[in-house]
């Protein structure tokens, strides 16, 4: 995956809002599943723009203020979601980013990202809720009755990304358990089964998806739905009954 000439020109230019447009542009093109939700293409470019924006904000956070850098964090945002660089799942991509941050040299000639996502496309090119599909109506059904604990929730995962052979490991989702946990309680979550079901909604579309701007009805839903009526409408979409 390669950055096209127009879109790193643009920003050298100092034309940061042409970089955003351009970043768009390319983003859609290169991961064109994440926007089929929308209907409106503005909405969609606006959503785009968003994401690389963000990503020019953390890369800058990081220490390099580099159009190079951001876009290729937009790019890991699209395949793994907006919160790839806190997600424990994504400790390698981590490590790439901020290898790339801290160089002394140009980064131009560094395609460890790029060839990241390439090898594991497989991966993140799947229908969100591909991987577990087999075994999360049982879960889910205990959940609703309140009969999962919380082994449970992280065995069902870790066999999941076992059997989709993602490389993560037990020990990685149970650290995105309980950032998924940190997460939930800081929105406002109070049950156990809101937490789980919300954990299971992050594996599939990413950690802080509720903030992801590529899933913008979540994030309104979020935002404006008690945490009872949000639980019901999680569930569905867990179960693909909201399609």
């Amino acid at each position: 995956m390669q950055l096209t000439a127009d879109t790193l020109d643009s920003f050298k230019a100092g034309r940061f809002e042409d970089f955003l447009d351009d970043g768009a542009v390319q983003l859609q093109r290169m991961f064109p599943d994440r926007f089929t939700s929308f209907a409106d293409a503005d909405v969609a470019h606006d959503a785009a723009r968003n994401v690389v924006g963000l990503s020019y904000e953390r890369v800058s956070a990081l220490g390099r203020r580099s159009g190079l850098l951001a876009m290729r964090l937009a790019f890991l945002r699209a395949a793994y979601g907006i919160g790839v660089l806190d997600d424990p799942r994504y400790a390698p991509l981590h490590a790439l980013v901020n290898a790339q941050a801290a160089a002394t040299a140009s980064i131009k000639p560094n395609t460890s990202i790029g060839t990241y996502l390439t090898a594991h496309k497989d991966h993140w090119h799947q229908p969100p809720l591909a991987r577990g599909a087999d075994s999360r109506p049982a879960l889910l059904s205990l959940i609703e009755r309140e009969r999962a604990d919380w082994p449970m929730v992280i065995d069902h995962l870790s066999k999941a990304h076992q059997s989709a052979g993602t490389g993560i490991t037990p020990e990685a989702v149970h650290a995105f358990v309980e950032q998924c946990y940190r997460d939930a309680v800081t929105i406002g979550f109070e049950t156990t089964v809101g937490v789980q079901v919300h954990a299971l909604m992050a594996d599939a579309y990413g950690l802080h998806y509720f903030d992801d701007p590529l899933l913008p009805d979540w994030g309104a839903r979020y935002r404006d739905t008690p945490e009872a009526e949000l639980i019901p409408l999680i569930m569905a979409r867990l179960r693909n009954e909201d399609t």
